[in-house]
């Protein structure tokens, strides 16, 4: 008999199971958005659906609620789309720091290097300089004062 009679019976590898389900949650984003106003739907950025439960994730706490307030209709569109029985909506705000670039510091200039090598002269301290050095005196002068009573 033959070890494997189904050879065309194919099963995903994990980068082929990771695409499908990418794919799958890709088509149960564009359900959602296609039901929602365009403004609110501009806002889902991703969705998951996991033992029959949705997690749709936002861009800030504000369209979150909006999404909350239209949770029927996301469950609704879901369930009539895909003839998946859904049990629950999580809505979740992505962290805005993902999507930001790290900045790249800017070059020195000649004038801001002359700048911050002058300010070890005791001339150019400035107001602030100034203020914690005076603060400093004030709390050694009362230390001096507490531990002389």
């Amino acid at each position: 008999m033959l070890k494997h009679p189904f050879q065309n019976s194919h099963n995903p590898t994990g980068m082929e199971l990771i695409t499908l389900t990418l794919q799958q949650n890709q088509l149960y984003l564009e359900v959602i958005q296609q039901q929602l106003p365009k403004q609110l739907a501009e806002h889902c950025i991703h969705t998951v659906f996991k033992n029959n439960k949705i997690t749709l994730f936002t861009d800030s706490p504000v369209w979150a609620s909006k999404l909350l307030y239209s949770r029927v209709k996301i469950i609704g569109a879901i369930s009539e789309h895909f003839r998946d029985p859904v049990q629950g909506l999580t809505i979740r705000v992505v962290d805005n720091s993902i999507f930001a670039h790290k900045k790249i510091p800017k070059k020195s200039f000649n004038g801001t290097s002359r700048r911050l090598s002058s300010s070890d002269n005791p001339k150019n301290i400035d107001v602030l300089d100034d203020a914690i050095n005076k603060l400093t005196n004030v709390i050694q002068n009362q230390n001096k004062l507490n531990r002389s009573r």
